[in-house]
């Protein structure tokens, strides 16, 4: 388990961001599409828990998060497996009793600056968004500025 800590902006010009990165000497780590799937049950949804199944740089990975509080960041506790099979995961989890509500892709550009991984994320027919997600909300807040 780990602590996520993230702060979103909608409508970035990626563009520009990718140009500021690259001044910054920031690594891209990743390019290319992510595909998600999305569980869901009542419970879940009381409680504010994600669950999902994900196709990422050819590694497939089960992910829940469940929400925490915080009044400036978005903050969660992530627990993360690699899975072999993602259809067969896919039957385990329908079998439990989640259902299926979301199955999307998008396309993901993932930078490495210091500690931080800025994630660059466009689904189809949207604005792209930005995350930027470090260890703690100092930090967050200091990279916005650059």
């Amino acid at each position: 388990m780990k602590e996520e800590r993230e702060i979103k902006f909608l409508g970035v010009n990626t563009r520009k961001l990718r140009h500021r990165l690259t001044e910054l000497r920031a690594d891209l780590n990743f390019k290319g599409v992510v595909k998600e799937l999305a569980f869901g049950s009542r419970r879940l949804k009381k409680k504010h828990v994600l669950l999902r199944l994900r196709t990422i740089n050819g590694k497939n990975e089960l992910t829940v998060k469940t929400k925490k509080s915080s009044a400036e960041l978005l903050v969660r506790e992530e627990y993360e497996v690699e899975v072999s099979d993602l259809r067969t995961m896919s039957e385990i989890l329908t079998i439990l009793g989640f259902s299926e509500f979301r199955r999307r892709g998008k396309e993901r550009e993932e930078w490495l600056l210091g500690g931080a991984k800025i994630e660059s994320d466009r689904y189809k027919g949207f604005p792209s968004y930005v995350e930027i997600e470090l260890g703690d909300s100092s930090d967050i807040s200091s990279l916005v500025r650059t």
